[in-house]
């Protein structure tokens, strides 16, 4: 029994492992893009912000089919039940093509409101010569949505069986074949254009090599349109529905704020506040990246009426996401501006560092709940109550931001997104406990008590950094390995010390005498 239950912790650690490469791979790419794009493509960087925010919308027509097939399909391997599961996936092919079909109508309506809301007032204005390469970016984008969601199915058989590892490798292999290409193409293209060709591209070769694999590594599973269940399609749909409400949320929350201020704002504020919104979506998916784990781990063990191992999964993880984001979070709060100054380089704008400090704030709270709650409410198939909480999150987040957006301009944006930030991360941490019969009390000693108290020597630390006056990207490095240093012995001596769940010092020290 400990044994195996030993084997299931080292394989969610694997899982959510792979993950966070495949999350700090792409955080590479876009430290290293985000730059070079706004250098090499100039104004029009502002644009593609804008063109990724207006077809983000897009997204929705998912319809939450990606989440409610991952759970699906975990239910069905955990089952055993093979028939289920060709049902389900066959299911979810059809619903994919669908949307997919959707999403090429939709966007070529879209097309024409985008060009009368932005590209004749704006562009026309500011940078006539770009108006032909921002409506055929525009077009591509479309195409690349599409096919995102058929490249969903792959990727979802694997995640039902627990398979993050190859799902990750082929993701990375992608982000680092879309690095190659812009940093090659826009050498001699340096047009939006070519950034949307490259994205279309390499999302097609993904969607071709998950087939492949999915069809070598599980060949029982099997794709057939012709015997779509539509009891299965029911399902889905049932589930999905309120898994879209959540992703309206988040759409409303992250993605429209480059709308907002491309059509309030200064005609320069989306890609200036893309520098600071990036890190904070960066921080949020790689704490997603343990929900997405959670999702499926948490549907087998529900399948198996194992409770407290869903209690127990939940209270370690959401101390681990809450560490993470101190860890992050706190360097961020006090050197932020100073790192997006040495990473923007004379294209920063100091509101852009003002901006980063009000939104890593609110994310303290809500980054833990967004990255494993979420992942556990929707492997319970639990997913009503948080669907119906993001979105009105993401409306509150919408009318403060009309409202303040003009006057306040992106730091009254950043603040419109931090107040219904924190009263996500209230309302959903208590759902969530209620979900799994765990006391809210409980909950916040083992998880908030010593993490607060052990931040602050951190802060300290960071305080004292900060009076160094420090510049320049070697310099910001150098002080973020120094601090996570502090932060990680910290963590070892005190916050961790005899953890129930993560015992790191104990674990050190077993390991060492192994070794003795």
């Amino acid at each position: 029994m400990c044994a195996s239950a030993s084997g299931e912790g080292s394989r969610l650690l694997r899982n959510i492992g792979s993950n966070w490469v495949r999350n700090v791979v792409t955080a590479a790419f876009g430290f290293v893009t985000t730059p070079y794009i706004l250098h090499k493509v100039g104004d029009s960087a502002n644009a593609w912000e804008v063109i990724s925010s207006w077809t983000g919308v897009l997204m929705l027509l998912a319809l939450g089919i990606p989440m409610a097939s991952s759970k699906i399909f975990a239910t069905a391997i955990a089952d055993e039940d093979g028939d289920d599961l060709n049902d389900a996936v066959s299911a979810s092919a059809a619903l994919y093509l669908v949307v997919a079909a959707m999403a090429l109508v939709v966007g070529a309506i879209l097309y024409f409101c985008f060009d009368a809301a932005y590209v004749q007032p704006v562009v026309t204005q500011n940078w006539p010569e770009l108006v032909e390469d921002v409506r055929l970016a525009f077009a591509l984008v479309v195409v690349f949505i599409a096919l995102n969601f058929l490249a969903q199915l792959p990727i979802g058989i694997l995640t039902g069986h627990q398979d993050f590892v190859t799902a990750n490798v082929i993701s990375t292999v992608g982000v680092l074949a879309k690095l190659g290409l812009i940093v090659g193409t826009l050498l001699v293209w340096p047009s939006v254009v070519v950034l949307a060709l490259v994205t279309v591209g390499v999302l097609l070769g993904e969607l071709i090599v998950g087939l492949i694999v999915v069809r070598r590594k599980y060949p029982q599973v099997r794709i057939d349109l012709r015997h779509v269940n539509r009891a299965q399609v029911k399902k889905i749909i049932g589930f999905s529905i309120w898994v879209l409400l959540l992703n309206l949320g988040i759409k409303l929350c992250f993605f429209v704020n480059g709308i907002v201020l491309g059509s309030f704002g200064d005609a320069t504020d989306p890609y200036q506040y893309k520098t600071a919104n990036y890190l904070m979506v960066m921080l949020i998916e790689f704490l997603v990246a343990i929900g997405a784990v959670a999702l499926p781990k948490v549907a087998h063990l529900q399948v198996k009426g194992d409770m407290e191992g869903i209690r127990a999964l939940y209270l370690q993880w959401t101390k681990v996401a809450f560490s993470l984001t101190l860890m992050a979070g706190l360097y961020l709060m006090v050197l932020g501006p100073a790192f997006l100054h040495a990473w923007m380089g004379d294209k920063y704008q100091p509101v852009a560092g003002d901006c980063l400090v009000v939104l890593m704030m609110s994310c303290l709270l809500f980054m833990p709940v967004r990255g494993v709650s979420i992942g556990v409410l929707m492997g319970l198939g639990k997913a009503k109550a948080p669907g119906i909480v993001f979105v009105f999150m993401g409306l509150l987040n919408l009318g403060i931001s009309l409202a303040l957006v003009v006057p306040y301009g992106m730091l009254g944006v950043a603040y419109a997104t931090a107040v219904p930030n924190v009263l996500f991360a209230v309302i959903v941490s208590r759902i969530s406990c209620r979900a799994i019969g765990l006391s809210l009390t409980r909950f916040v000693t083992h998880v908030c008590v010593r993490t607060v108290i052990g931040a602050i020597p951190v802060v300290g630390v960071l305080l004292a950094m900060k009076q160094l006056d420090p510049k320049g990207m070697p310099y910001m490095v150098a002080l973020g390995a120094a601090h996570c240093a502090v932060f990680a012995v910290v963590w070892i001596v005190f916050v961790y010390r005899n953890d129930p769940h993560i015992d790191v010092a104990g674990r050190l020290r077993s390991l060492l005498n192994r070794k003795g």
